[in-house]
């Protein structure tokens, strides 16, 4: 008779490793639209690229992009929160200053909902693209 083998349950990652969102947040220059890129690393380190661009109800925004730091870390219930500054400009727009943000996961991981650390600035709101 031959053996099964034993049943063990699948570990999940305590928050994904590589992800890619996409949304759009709130500033002076009205909603623009918001491409996040991640990639954490297990001892909670982050780096991202954040682009931005124009939406169709705000059509005259400009693109642009730049790299950030900081932490990912696993939050209340399941969710993650992250913490990030600016650090390199990839596409820099007249104009344009980088910012910092943070934002929290929903527990299965597909959206995030944060702020844009700027006076001038509110939400932002992504939604997981991979």
């Amino acid at each position: 008779m031959t053996q099964e083998p034993e049943a063990r349950p699948v570990a999940r990652e305590p928050f994904p490793l590589h992800s890619k969102w996409e949304g759009h947040y709130q500033c002076s220059q009205g909603v623009t639209a918001m491409h996040l890129e991640l990639t954490a690393q297990r001892d909670g380190k982050l780096t991202a690229i954040f682009e931005f661009g124009p939406t169709p109800e705000n059509p005259t925004v400009p693109t642009g992009a730049y790299r950030l730091q900081g932490t990912i870390r696993v939050g209340k219930g399941g969710t993650f929160e992250i913490a990030l500054a600016p650090h390199e400009w990839l596409v820099e727009p007249d104009g344009y200053i980088m910012v910092s943000f943070s934002a929290t996961s929903s527990r299965k991981w597909r959206r995030l909902v944060g702020r844009i650390e700027h006076p001038a600035c509110g939400e932002l709101d992504v939604r997981r693209a991979d």
